[in-house]
């Protein structure tokens, strides 16, 4: 009924008709072959057009690619089944049937013992690529008037960006700082047994780092500089230096930009349509939705690839080995601070508050709280104290 506007094609004639065609045309095959489901749209398809059910141009650009490549006749069968799904489940919801990707390949099975699996892997891709549909979460949809006018802002979005680069290499830039600060949250270490505190200091411009009183981490990516320049930076700092050096690998680059400028273009288009009144413009919203949170997810998973290859690499070009981007930059953070302070560990004594207390009471024997019974002059710490004061002060 959902197609059948005038009802004929229900009557029970027309039902046998049709069943007797299937049957014609299958007579050949052997069992455990199925009619697949888009047969009934090819079957109906010139009646759905002039009973102004099919829009002409799914129309005519299905037709085209049945006669075409196999490509082309697996999408003209998909988007077939996108719009008579889409049409049942207006319909009659209370169905269930969804025009998602798994259910499409699934009605275009033609042979149950091999299965739809081959299906599932090349379909999907085609759909996505595809000007007649466009994907509200996980449901495809035909293209409509409203959705054609939201893709056409979106496509000029997109042109704007492929010629403003800068443009693109700063949101990879923003987004790598920002899934950097996810991985690597904790950004102090405890120095010694008395758990000193320190502070990771991070540094993600191209020019050296200024020489501070944190443990500085020197951050730089294959988009700005390879990897053997890195390499060669931190032996010629050497093995007294303090820094820290990572490495991000430039992996698929072009994937990366590609979704960049699609979140981008999505957004920029979302932003400037507004917010939609009509049901088709409420679904092509939905559906450029999609598009940006499909390219914010492949974004992150490309640069996930980048932190999985991380480098972190000490002053004189020692390497931390690891596959925990955190972990590493803490385990270089501890030898950092053993060369910043070569000479903590002679006074890395938990007590020293109260020694300090017991010092400003009088107490001559204040260095009894950290287990020092001998003259004071003679620990090492006050000794340096001493000598940095200088003899008579």
């Amino acid at each position: 009924r959902a197609l059948d506007q005038t009802g004929t094609d229900s009557q029970l004639r027309n039902q046998l008709s049709l069943a007797h065609k299937v049957t014609q045309e299958n007579q050949d095959d052997t069992i455990g072959n199925v009619v697949a489901t888009d047969f009934l749209y090819f079957d109906s398809a010139s009646e759905l057009l002039g009973n102004r059910v099919l829009p002409r141009k799914v129309y005519e650009q299905t037709m085209k690619w049945k006669n075409g490549s196999s490509e082309e006749q697996l999408l003209a069968r998909a988007c077939g089944l996108v719009f008579l799904i889409n049409k049942v489940a207006a319909y009659n919801d209370e169905l269930g049937v969804k025009a998602e990707a798994d259910t499409v390949c699934d009605l275009m099975l033609e042979d149950l013992n091999t299965g739809s699996s081959d299906l599932r892997t090349k379909v999907p891709k085609l759909m996505d690529q595809c000007d007649l549909l466009m994907k509200v979460g996980n449901e495809y949809r035909i293209q409509t008037e409203e959705s054609s006018a939201w893709n056409d802002e979106f496509l000029n979005q997109r042109n704007q960006l492929a010629n403003e680069s800068h443009r693109i290499e700063n949101e990879r830039s923003d987004r790598m700082r920002a899934q950097f600060g996810e991985l690597v949250k904790k950004r102090s270490l405890n120095h010694g047994e008395s758990k000193a505190g320190r502070t990771l200091s991070f540094h993600f411009d191209s020019s050296s780092p200024v020489s501070s009183d944190n443990v500085t981490v020197w951050v730089r990516d294959g988009w700005s500089i390879d990897e053997n320049s890195v390499r060669v930076d931190a032996r010629q700092a050497g093995n007294d230096s303090a820094t820290i050096f990572v490495f991000l690998p430039k992996r698929s680059a072009d994937d990366l930009r590609k979704h960049l400028m699609d979140c981008k273009a999505a957004t920029a288009t979302l932003d400037s349509r507004g917010q939609p009144v009509s049901p088709e413009g409420i679904e092509a919203k939905h559906a450029m939705a999609t598009t940006k949170s499909t390219a914010e997810e492949k974004i992150k998973q490309l640069l996930n690839e980048s932190f999985q290859g991380a480098r972190v690499l000490q002053g004189g070009g020692n390497e931390i080995a690891g596959n925990n981007l955190q972990e590493m930059i803490l385990e270089a953070g501890e030898h950092a601070l053993t060369r910043m302070y070569p000479k903590f560990h002679v006074g890395d004594q938990l007590g020293w508050d109260k020694v300090y207390k017991k010092a400003k009471e009088g107490a001559p024997d204040a260095l009894k709280m950290i287990g020092h019974d001998d003259e004071p002059a003679k620990h090492p710490v006050c000794k340096a104290i001493m000598g940095h004061l200088g003899a008579g002060k």
